[in-house]
């Protein structure tokens, strides 16, 4: 899988990287502390994806993102 970007999301002190990495068209998405994945990762398949767009106007991997990112604003992060 290809980096295709990331984010930078800091809680108190602790400073994470959401991560968005892309094969294909397949995404997986994930909070990264000090290169260490520490929340859940989520997936979106190419048709889900497509389909996402095309009947919301947004993409599924930008949902992901916040899904990631409500993560370790609300402390489900791994110590």
């Amino acid at each position: 899988m290809n980096l295709k970007f990331t984010t930078p999301v800091k809680n108190g002190s602790r400073q994470f990287e959401i991560r968005v990495y892309e094969n294909g068209g397949d995404y997986f998405v994930a909070g990264y502390e000090k290169r260490k994945q520490k929340t859940a990762g989520y997936t979106v398949k190419m048709e889900v994806g497509f389909d996402f767009h095309t009947y919301h106007g947004s993409w599924a991997h930008d949902h992901l993102v916040k899904a990631v990112n409500e993560d370790i604003n609300n402390g489900r992060v791994a110590p």
